[in-house]
């Protein structure tokens, strides 16, 4: 049972590592190129995605999670070193369910899409997907 948990906790360790390399490149990046970002992450999320999740990425009758709530715990906290870990938590599950799928006592629930789209497609449609989530908390608070 600890080899177990042992490994969990590197694959995590793994996950977030990954983040941190990539989390300054778009940090740094132009606006621009954030902006080209979610463009491409929209026309990829609208192509592949949007059939389970809902064209805006909220379960409204559609057999996918509601993809704009997957980071709730983490909007809650406050912004520092913790929040960061969980975002960068949030992302490596993010990636990692995008490419291996959900699979639940022998049931596919979502599929691989490993073969399908590349690292950057996948970021690409992290970044559409916080930037809607954004513009739904902007709208609110209005």
């Amino acid at each position: 049972m600890m080899r177990v948990i042992e490994k969990r906790l590197m694959i995590a360790a793994l996950g977030a590592c990954a983040f941190i390399q990539i989390g300054p490149v778009m940090a740094q990046a132009g606006q621009s190129d954030v902006t080209a970002a979610i463009q491409r992450g929209s026309a990829t999320f609208a192509q592949h995605c949007s059939h389970c999740h809902g064209v805006e990425a909220v379960n409204k009758g559609h057999v996918g999670p509601d993809l704009l709530r997957s980071d709730r715990y983490c909007d809650r906290l406050p912004k520092g070193a913790e929040k960061d870990m969980c975002m960068a938590d949030g992302e490596a599950f993010f990636v990692r369910s995008v490419q291996e799928g959900k699979i639940r006592v022998g049931i596919v629930h979502m599929p691989a899409w490993k073969e399908v789209l590349s690292m950057n497609e996948i970021l690409d449609i992290r970044r559409y997907l916080e930037n809607r989530k954004e513009l739904i908390a902007a709208s609110r608070a209005r």
